[in-house]
């Protein structure tokens, strides 16, 4: 779940001019963990072999996905400039229902 909640950060953010999107949003799945602790725990995941190229991919599918459908019914999104406040569970599961990860 660390992985898909980072890769729908990242792909929400793609593409603006600052290069820190936060992890605020994070704090709806793990509440009351650090940042540091979630960077940590990321970069020992993207350090399996394959994971970085894996993880690439996702956020370039999730970031097609949420162009073409966010802010519909399907994709609730009122605050699309927001790093942080929107329903990342809702985008987790619209993430797990439209793409096919094992194909990454």
């Amino acid at each position: 779940m660390l992985l898909e909640g980072e890769a729908i950060i990242r792909a929400r953010w793609k593409g603006r001019a600052t290069t820190k999107p936060g992890r605020k949003a994070l704090d709806q799945i793990f509440p009351n963990v650090s940042t540091q602790v979630f960077l940590g725990r990321l970069k020992k995941l993207l350090a399996r072999p394959g994971r970085q190229a894996y993880f690439d991919r996702l956020v370039d599918e999730f970031h097609e996905l949420w162009l073409k459908h966010r802010g519909t019914s399907e994709l609730p999104d009122e605050k699309i400039e927001s790093p942080h406040e929107f329903d990342i569970k809702k985008h987790i599961a619209y993430l797990r229902e439209h793409i096919q990860r094992e194909e990454l």
